[in-house]
């Protein structure tokens, strides 16, 4: 989950969780405040009563409670006098209950209570006659909750209108909060190994962002002294081990001069012959990587035409090894001449097609290459070069463009391990596409998609 939305989640539930706890408070305020009104108006309606009632006070007798026929009437409202015996002397509705003498008797106590009875509010009130007899008077009624139920009806709605209003303020805020870190990202995209020596800007110097792009920018300070270091000692390794090697290439074709006699000598000299050639290749493309990784601003692209590329690389194999075979297919060669140019580095672009050549030939098992150039998709190129090896794994396919990764089928040919590696990073800086995959069992196919302009 993104934070912006992980952000807005929580403004949300907090914003939600303290308006559920304010809208209940006044729901409940206002409920109490509608039994409080109701309790008034049943204590005024219970001494008016009493007032008019207890003026003819010898007229009041006992009433006898008969019981209801009919249970399924809805309850309505009473208020009933009681004499000091607890027995009612009056009532408005007949068919209303007598009041518990529990409850009387806690009425004649306390002098008032507030009770409910049977469902309704009621309250009790002990009241003197003319004569100064005492009497109970119990008035109860249905609390009218229509009013509480509109506002309960207005809170809801009120409650998913500003939850709707804090979604969009919190998704906005968010946002506006973010944006900092999202400028923060996108110039650290910008970052690459080639400009190690660009540095975040600093905006504002009082808040949490700022010391973090101080943070980075010390670390990214750090990180170029790092690639600097390593650059130098791999270029300065590279070039001192060169001499040397040179030397002792030189002293071998020496000792082969002198050693021309000793068959023994000289088959030991031409091994050692070919480990140094072997040693030399690897710092060259050591080197070349060293440079490529460091270099890459500084790449130049033109137009150039793919065919003369292929061909200029199809000689420079063949020259340098001549048990190499390479035989080429073109598939719709355009008629315009511009349909074979891409936009790229001449000289990167052939030494990738070298190297996939020279792989291609020497660990095929009879040395032979096949390349073809399909120009029959409008917008793009497909360069496959195939060649006859053993079968590998697909652990092996998906390293084969790792440095110095060698199959276990392959140990046994020599070779630095860099070569695919060097070709995967040059793909990549053009922004064309290599796969490899086994065609069967036997076949191996390198491919390189390359978008029309």
């Amino acid at each position: 989950m993104k934070i912006r939305t992980k952000l807005t989640l929580q403004f949300i539930f907090i914003s939600a969780m303290i308006f559920i706890i304010a809208l209940y408070f006044i729901y409940k305020q206002f409920q109490k405040h509608i039994e409080d009104e109701q309790y008034t108006l049943l204590e005024s309606k219970a001494l008016m009563t009493a007032e008019m009632v207890l003026r003819d006070e010898e007229k009041l007798k006992p009433i006898v409670q008969i019981p209801s026929q009919n249970s399924d009437l809805p309850t309505t409202g009473n208020t009933a006098i009681y004499n000091d015996n607890f027995e009612c002397v009056f009532r408005i509705n007949n068919s209303a209950p007598i009041t518990n003498a529990r409850i009387l008797s806690e009425v004649k106590q306390s002098g008032f209570l507030k009770f409910i009875e049977g469902g309704l509010q009621a309250v009790g009130i002990t009241t003197n006659s003319n004569k100064n007899n005492e009497f109970l008077v119990v008035a109860s009624d249905v609390p009218d909750y229509s009013k509480l139920k509109q506002l309960r009806n207005i809170l809801f709605f009120s409650f998913f209108i500003v939850m709707l209003a804090v979604a969009a303020g919190g998704w906005f805020f968010a946002r506006q909060s973010l944006k900092p870190v999202e400028r923060i990202v996108s110039e650290v995209e910008k970052i690459l190994p080639s400009n190690l020596n660009n540095r975040l800007p600093l905006i504002n110097q009082k808040d949490e962002l700022s010391h973090l792009v101080i943070t980075f920018n010390k670390l990214l300070g750090r990180i170029e002294e790092a690639f600097q270091l390593q650059k130098s000692f791999i270029s300065n390794v590279s070039h001192e081990i060169k001499n040397p090697i040179a030397a002792i290439d030189a002293q071998i074709q020496l000792a082969k001069t002198k050693f021309k006699e000793n068959p023994e000598a000289s088959n030991m000299l031409d091994s050692i012959h070919e480990d140094i050639i072997e040693i030399n290749e690897t710092n060259d493309k050591l080197l070349q990587l060293s440079k490529f990784y460091s270099d890459k601003a500084s790449v130049k692209f033109e137009f150039v035409r793919i065919d003369e590329i292929i061909f200029d690389s199809i000689d420079y194999v063949s020259k340098s090894d001549k048990l190499s075979k390479i035989n080429i297919e073109f598939i719709q060669m355009p008629e315009d001449e511009s349909k074979l140019k891409v936009l790229g580095n001449e000289f990167l672009l052939r030494s990738a097609v070298i190297n996939l050549l020279e792989n291609a030939c020497k660990f095929a098992t009879d040395q032979t290459a096949q390349i073809t150039l399909d120009f029959s998709n409008t917008y793009k190129i497909d360069i496959d070069i195939v060649n006859k090896t053993k079968s590998l794994t697909v652990d092996d396919l998906n390293k084969l463009f790792e440095p110095f990764y060698r199959s276990v089928n392959h140990n046994s040919i020599k070779g630095s391990g860099l070569g695919l590696s060097i070709v995967k990073s040059i793909i990549d800086l053009h922004h064309f596409s290599i796969a490899v995959s086994m065609i069967d069992s036997d076949h191996i196919n390198f491919n390189i998609s390359i978008p029309t302009v």
